[in-house]
């Protein structure tokens, strides 16, 4: 992608998402890659005992595949091709589930993020005053504050708690999150019974005197893919709001602050203007794999190296 010279602004970031989404969805096509590689390996199984070997529900899978040694001393083996294939479609629907796992996981990595950076960059939306502080400027002075009450509250227990957060501390959250709330939660109960319950009903699981055997939930790959494309869409809309409204360039401008003895030491100190601090902070930061959709221009960087030193004198 080519470099945008866009001046620097505050508050008006020049990028279409965070970095936090850049990251989550860096996660979610390498996960899809791997999903992919599953489906296709089904698929190409199926056909080709059927195409080229016209295989039987009858016939023995030793016939079609090697097991090895310990499978067999244990009698560990599949009786009929039958047999292997229902333990096939098994194996298949436990991979959905992890894979709902793992895409949830992701969800929650971004969601403790995207709030964090949210809140640090304009703490005054826990007073009802946006962008009336800079969280940079607090980060500069090295003030901490502590977000951590606030992003469990938006990020564990039930979605219902969550959103009622959510609207607490941002006034506001996309429609989507609100109207799939049912949905969520699902979501949610899903990750928690695999998770802790060999993906079987926690409640069922745990109960003491009983001792029978669960069954395991199901999920096929068409309610899997809903799930995903769900998730996609929340944490579209979630970015488009939090980072337009509350994060603008703050992550930049932290980037910049962590590493500014670092670039300062690569200058001359007779040389150390803003013109040169832009341009090493630029080759650091500035490329499409760093910012996720856009490249850095050198005009951007001195405007944001202009303002982080501008701080020193309000």
């Amino acid at each position: 992608m080519m470099s945008s010279n866009k001046q620097f602004d505050r508050w008006n970031p020049k990028g279409e998402h965070s970095l936090p989404y850049a990251v989550y969805k860096s996660y979610g096509s390498e996960l899809r890659r791997m999903y992919r590689t599953m489906s296709c390996s089904h698929k190409y199984v199926y056909t080709s005992l059927n195409i080229d070997k016209n295989a039987k529900w009858s016939d023995s899978p030793n016939y079609y595949f090697r097991f090895d040694a310990e499978i067999k001393k244990n009698n560990a083996y599949f009786t009929t091709l039958k047999d292997w294939s229902n333990a096939y479609n098994d194996l298949e629907n436990w991979t959905n589930l992890n894979a709902l796992v793992t895409i949830n996981a992701n969800f929650e990595t971004y969601l403790v993020k995207i709030i964090q950076l949210s809140l640090e960059s304009d703490f005054g939306l826990l007073y009802g005053v946006s962008q009336e502080f800079d969280g940079i400027k607090a980060v500069k002075k090295g003030n901490q504050f502590d977000f951590s009450r606030e992003i469990i509250n938006c990020t564990k227990g039930d979605w219902h708690s969550r959103i009622k957060y959510m609207k607490k501390y941002f006034n506001e959250i996309p429609k989507i999150l609100e109207d799939n709330i049912d949905k969520l939660e699902n979501i949610r109960k899903i990750r928690n019974d695999v998770a802790h319950a060999f993906g079987r009903d926690i409640e069922k699981s745990h109960e003491i005197r009983n001792v029978q055997k669960h069954s395991i939930k199901k999920l096929n790959s068409i309610k899997l893919c809903n799930y995903w494309e769900l998730i996609d869409e929340c944490v579209r809309e979630l970015d488009k709001q939090l980072y337009r409204k509350h994060i603008g360039e703050y992550q930049l401008l932290l980037l910049y602050h962590i590493q500014i003895n670092e670039i300062e030491n690569k200058i001359n100190p007779k040389m150390r203007n803003v013109k040169n601090k832009a341009r090493e902070f630029r080759k650091k930061f500035g490329r499409d794999d760093i910012t996720g959709n856009y490249s850095l221009g050198q005009e951007f960087c001195e405007g944001l190296v202009l303002y982080y030193e501008s701080l020193n004198d309000e």
